[in-house]
């Protein structure tokens, strides 16, 4: 350099571009307008002629943002009729992808993968077209407080009392016939969390004892079927199972750890813990509840329906959810012990009101 010589400026394009690309290209364009040289330019931004030339093409045009990179063109893109179709199925059914594809395949005639179900709600989801969809945690992820899918067949039972008398659940009509005819108001639900293969119980009254005899009749239901996991029972925080009382869940645990057996408190307020069985009431009042009740008039009825409903959900009913792959909870179930007869599936739905006044109060 010579004596009295400005020394030369160079300027980092890339690192320009980064903290914001129309202010790089901007820099760039008032140099090359007082240079008038392109190769100057690069050389001062420490870059190619050819992106200075692509800084003063998108002038030209009007626009110094960067375009999409997103291919122009989609080969095999699925059409936007079936697109529109799969998002209105999830939004007026709230189905998991599995069960859309499923849905779209058996009742429309669309020859669909699940994994392009899967695809196309994914794009929904982020345009924001998907409607009511909460995350279940502040990060997106499910919360589990056990490693569900690699617990072993009825090692972890969701347990859940659910009201029939929904009138959000159930049409008025079904709602009154069942008020009328004096059905059982509440329904006792375990369900396990490998297997789905589910058991129910019915009561007049949410009581604390109608639940201990509840726990006692899976229990001895699944020993008398040779299962001998140590079981554990999740539960929520309603008095029936024994709530906020410390004293009642301890005793409660010291009664059923000689059956190999204990019980688990969700977090409060946190309903995700108990997933499955909670999925699985509405899929009670969707085919069976208000389906079929308004058919039924007395208990003797109701009682038989409900045991060919339980199993039909069993050993008929497909499932979708993880890990299943279209099978019943039974043949799950098989699949792992496969020396379990299916008769396992045919827990008998009884009236805890009638048992549980022999137990007498707790």
């Amino acid at each position: 350099m010579k004596t009295g010589q400005q020394p030369e400026v160079h300027l980092n394009y890339q690192s320009l571009y980064k903290l914001n690309p129309q202010t790089a290209r901007s820099a760039m364009l008032e140099v090359w307008s007082q240079t008038g040289n392109i190769s100057k330019t690069a050389l001062m931004f420490s870059t190619t002629r050819k992106v200075v030339q692509l800084a003063i093409k998108k002038h030209e045009d009007g626009n110094l943002a960067d375009r999409s990179h997103g291919a122009i063109t989609v080969h095999n893109r699925t059409e936007v009729k079936v697109e529109e179709k799969v998002i209105a199925l999830k939004n007026s059914t709230k189905f998991g992808y599995r069960r859309v594809a499923k849905n779209l395949r058996e009742k429309q005639d669309l020859n669909i993968k699940d994994s392009t179900v899967r695809n196309i709600l994914k794009r929904a989801r982020v345009k924001g077209l998907l409607k009511g969809e909460k995350l279940r945690s502040s990060n997106g992820k499910p919360v589990r407080f056990y490693d569900w899918y690699s617990a072993e067949p009825f090692e972890i039972i969701q347990t859940d009392l659910k009201v029939i008398l929904d009138k959000k659940a159930l049409p008025q009509e079904v709602y009154y016939h069942t008020q009328r005819y004096n059905l059982p108001l509440y329904q006792w639900t375990a369900e396990c969390v490998n297997t789905r293969v589910r058991f129910l119980c019915y009561s007049y009254e949410k009581s604390f004892t109608n639940g201990l005899t509840f726990y006692l009749m899976i229990i001895a239901w699944l020993r008398a079927h040779n299962i001998r996991a140590e079981l554990v029972f999740t539960v929520d925080w309603g008095e029936e199972f024994g709530g906020k009382s410390r004293q009642k869940i301890t005793d409660l645990r010291k009664l059923l750890k000689p059956l190999g057996a204990t019980v688990h408190q969700n977090h409060k307020g946190q309903s995700q813990e108990n997933g499955f069985v909670e999925r699985s009431h509405r899929t009670d009042d969707e085919e069976f509840y208000i389906p079929r009740l308004q058919t039924i008039k007395t208990n003797d009825q109701f009682f038989l329906e409900s045991f060919n409903w339980v199993w039909y959900y069993n050993t008929k009913r497909g499932h979708t959810g993880e890990g299943m792959k279209d099978g019943t909870p039974y043949q799950k179930l098989q699949k792992q012990y496969y020396w379990i007869p299916k008769d396992i599936c045919a827990f008998p739905p009884l009236l805890l009101d009638n048992i549980s006044t022999t137990i007498g109060p707790w």
